[in-house]
C-alpha cells in the first residue's frame, strides 16, 4: 500500500504486502487504521488495528469469503465488517478493547454500502437501491422526507451536507429517464438541476412495473416488466433481459437504458429477479448453489410462461439478450434449453465453464475463493457435468441465431469464451455473429462501444424477431 503525492507523483510506502491476501482501511488523514489477512493456506481471517504488534481485535477460522472488511465504523478507531451468516449479510463494529463479537449494526444488508460523512469519512448509515438507513434519527426522517415529495418515483441519494437539511436526489420511474434535484428541507422545496437522458422525452419512457410469479418448484421470486409506449399490452412481441452477476442486486422498476431501448422499438421487455439475485434474503441467494444452468434458467422461462399465460405478450415471438451472467443465460436459453426463443444475443457472457473455473484459478493464484465461489454455483463441487451446462460444448444443440459480443480487454470474462462459442456454432453449421471491441473491458466503460453494443442487439433482434 502505498501513499502518493498528488503534486509530485512520489510514492511512499503505508504499508507492506506481507502473507495472505491484504485489505487496508485508511483513515481522513490517510493512516492505516485497519488491516484484514487472509491465509489461504491456514483458512484464517485475523483483523488488525493500527497498533503494530498488537494482538488482533479478531480472529476466524476457514470464513471463506464470508468476511470482509468494509471501512471505518461509526467513531475512531472502530472497523467494519460485513459477514455472511446462516440468516444473512450484517453489518459489524468491532472495537478496539470492546468485545471480540463487536456489535451488529445492521441486518440484511445484501444490497447496501457504507454510507461516509465526506470530512471524516466515518460511518453514518447504510445506502442502497430504494433505500438510506442513517444512525442518526433527525437526519433519517429529513431523508425520509426528501423522499417522500416523490411518491412512486425510485429515488437515490446522491449528495447532502453535513445536517442533511439540503440533499441531491436523483429519480426515476414513470415518464422519468432521470432527474436530479435540490432538495431543501427547510424551505420544502425540491428543484430540478439537471437530466441524465436530456434528450428522452416523458412520452418516450415505456412504463414498468414488477410482476410476480412462481418458479415451477414453488420459490416465489419477481422480475420487471416494460411495455412499448403506447401499445396495448396484449400478445406483444418479447425481450428477455436477465441480469448480470449473477448474485448481485435484482432489477426494479426504473428506468433502464437498455431495456427501453427495446421497449422503443415495440418490444416488451422482461428483466427475471431469479433465484440467487441478493435483496430477497438468504435463502433466496441460497437456492441459487448447484443450479446454474438448472433452475437459474428455468426461473427465467418460467416467468416467460406467466407473462404468456396472462396473454401479455406472445412465447412464440421472444429473443433473449443479456450481458455477463445475462449473456451465458441467453446462450443457455437456446442450447442447454430449446424451443424457447427466436434469437439469442450475448455480452461478455461464460461459455464453458469448465474452462472459465481453470482460468478464475490460474488468474488467483493462491486464493482460491474466486474459483471455489464458481465450483459451488455451477455445481462441479457436487459432481455436476460443467459440459452439460456449457454452451460451447452444446452448440450443436443451438436452436436459433447467436449474437456474441465480447471486449479485447475483458478481465473478469475472458474474449476466448465468446471465441470459443463462435467458433463451435460455425463448426455445428449454425447462425452466428461475433463482435470484437478493441479496447473494451467487462463493463463497457467507455460511451462508443456502448452505442455500438446497443446497435448491434437491436439490430439482431429486429432481423429475427420483427415487432411489427
Amino acid at each position: 500500500l502505498y501513499r502518493i503525492d498528488l503534486d509530485t507523483g512520489a510514492a511512499q510506502l503505508a504499508a507492506p504486502l506481507g502473507p495472505g491476501n491484504r485489505r487496508w482501511v485508511v483513515n481522513s488523514s490517510g493512516t492505516v487504521v485497519g488491516t484484514s489477512i487472509y491465509d489461504i493456506r491456514g483458512k484464517t481471517f485475523t483483523l488488525q488495528g493500527p497498533q503494530a504488534g498488537a494482538p488482533p481485535l479478531l480472529t476466524q477460522t476457514n470464513p471463506g469469503s464470508e468476511t470482509m472488511l468494509i471501512g471505518e465504523g461509526r467513531t475512531p478507531g472502530t472497523l467494519l465488517l460485513a459477514e455472511r451468516t446462516a440468516a444473512g449479510q450484517i453489518a459489524r463494529e468491532i472495537r478496539p478493547g470492546g468485545s471480540a463479537d463487536g456489535d451488529i449494526l445492521m441486518t440484511d444488508v445484501d444490497d447496501v454500502e457504507p454510507l461516509v460523512d465526506p470530512d471524516t469519512r466515518l460511518l453514518i448509515g447504510l445506502i442502497g437501491p430504494d433505500q438510506v438507513r442513517l444512525f442518526d434519527p433527525a437526519k433519517q426522517r429529513r431523508v425520509d422526507a426528501a423522499r417522500k415529495a416523490f411518491p412512486g418515483e425510485r429515488t437515490g441519494l446522491v449528495g447532502f451536507d453535513s445536517g442533511f437539511n439540503r440533499m441531491v436526489m436523483l429519480t426515476e420511474g414513470q415518464k422519468d429517464s432521470g432527474t436530479y434535484w435540490l432538495v431543501d428541507i427547510a424551505k420544502k422545496s425540491a428543484v430540478p438541476i439537471g437530466y441524465v437522458h436530456p434528450e428522452v422525452k416523458a412520452a418516450d419512457v415505456g412504463p414498468m412495473r414488477m410482476v410476480s410469479y412462481n418458479a415451477a418448484d414453488g420459490l416465489a421470486m419477481d422480475g420487471v416488466l416494460t411495455l412499448p409506449p403506447g401499445r396495448e399490452a396484449k400478445g406483444l412481441p418479447l425481450v428477455v433481459l436477465p441480469h448480470g452477476g449473477p448474485l448481485i442486486p435484482g432489477d426494479k422498476a426504473g428506468f433502464d437504458w437498455w431495456a427501453q431501448a427495446f421497449a422503443s422499438r415495440g418490444y416488451a421487455v422482461f428483466q427475471p429477479n431469479y433465484r440467487g439475485t441478493e435483496g430477497y434474503g438468504e435463502p433466496f441467494r441460497r437456492a441459487a448453489y448447484g443450479q446454474f444452468g438448472g433452475k437459474m434458467q428455468t426461473d427465467i422461462s418460467d416467468g416467460v410462461a406467466t407473462l404468456a399465460a396472462q396473454g401479455i405478450i406472445d412465447p412464440k415471438r421472444a429473443c433473449i439478450v443479456g450481458a455477463s451472467y445475462g449473456g451465458y443465460a441467453a446462450l443457455a436459453g437456446v442450447t442447454v434449453q430449446q424451443g424457447l426463443y427466436r434469437c439469442a444475443a450475448s455480452v461478455a457472457g461464460p461459455t464453458d465453464m469448465r474452462k472459465f473455473i481453470i482460468w478464475v484459478r490460474s488468474r488467483t493464484g493462491l486464493d482460491q475463493r474466486s474459483a471455489r465461489f464458481w465450483k459451488e454455483l455451477s455445481g462441479a463441487s457436487e459432481g455436476q457435468d460443467l459440459d452439460q451446462i456449457s454452451p460451447a460444448r452444446l452448440a450443436a444443440r443451438a436452436d436459433a441465431p447467436i449474437l456474441l459480443l465480447h471486449g479485447r480487454d475483458d478481465t473478469v470474462v475472458p474474449q476466448e469464451q465468446s471465441l470459443m462459442m463462435e467458433k463451435a456454432l460455425k463448426q455445428a453449421g449454425k447462425n452466428v455473429e461475433m463482435v470484437n471491441m478493441p479496447g473494451e473491458d467487462h463493463w463497457l466503460s467507455r460511451e462508443a462501444t456502448r452505442q455500438l453494443m446497443l446497435a448491434r442487439t437491436v439490430a439482431f433482434v429486429e432481423k429475427h424477431n420483427p415487432a411489427q
